[in-house]
């Protein structure tokens, strides 16, 4: 899901505003925007459900499933994830640390589901006063990654993509975008060419306010496959 980053002056405005992804289509699972269940396992567990150790794989809707049903009775634990969603929780925080300068206001425009995960993130970015400026897509479901860790410390990586990896110029972003002091586009977002778009429009409305903005690197493969976009 696309995350908008954003920085502004009041308490209204976003000063920080992240445009992001929920996930990547590439063939390694990224979803810098998600929900992430992490539980401990044995290679029994693994073996029982055909995964490999080690390895890094996307599942469907019903892979998803069997998973986390196969997890009932493990010890797990479900958190709101995404390596730029958690960048955006610090700073949040670090802003509300001073009592001399003022807070820093921090928002995120991004694609969830209208699902129960979906609703499970916002409310936690909602608690670390990171503002959701986008509305959950209907019928859309939200992003996950699922670690399965064995005690050798392996790490066995399911990525489940989702509906939902689009996002849309409305109002709200448009909005938010004019006003914010900083910009910062997730790189996965050139991934989804329809979102190519929106990343245009906002770029170019945050220089001509005066905003800094900024797009993260996210990895080689990404940059070589759309480079002159980059």
């Amino acid at each position: 899901m696309p995350t908008l980053f954003s920085a502004a002056t009041d308490a209204e405005t976003p000063q920080v505003l992240l445009l992001r992804e929920v996930v990547s289509s590439g063939s390694v699972p990224s979803l810098p925007l998600g929900v992430d269940f992490s539980g401990t396992v044995d290679d029994e567990f693994l073996k029982n459900l055909g995964l490999e150790k080690g390895t890094r794989k996307v599942v469907n809707h019903e892979e998803r499933g069997r998973v986390l049903q196969a997890m009932d009775g493990c010890s797990y634990k479900a958190a709101a994830g995404g390596s730029l969603s958690n960048s955006l929780v610090a700073l949040a925080r670090l802003g509300n640390r001073s009592v001399e300068a003022p807070a820093i206001n921090v928002a995120m425009a991004g694609s969830v589901g209208s699902d129960l995960l979906g609703g499970f993130y916002r409310e936690k970015l909602r608690r670390a006063n990171v503002q959701f400026l986008s509305a959950p897509i209907k019928d859309g479901t939200t992003g996950t990654v699922i670690v399965l860790t064995t005690p050798d410390a392996q790490r066995t990586m399911l990525a489940y993509q989702g509906t939902s990896s689009t996002v849309n110029y409305d109002t709200s972003l448009a909005s938010a975008v004019s006003k914010t002091n900083i910009l910062v586009v997730e790189g996965y977002l050139f991934e989804l060419s329809d979102t190519i778009k929106t990343i245009t429009k906002a770029c170019k409305e945050a220089r001509s306010s005066g905003a800094l903005v900024a797009i993260t690197a996210s990895d080689v493969s990404c940059i070589e496959r759309h480079f002159d976009n980059f």
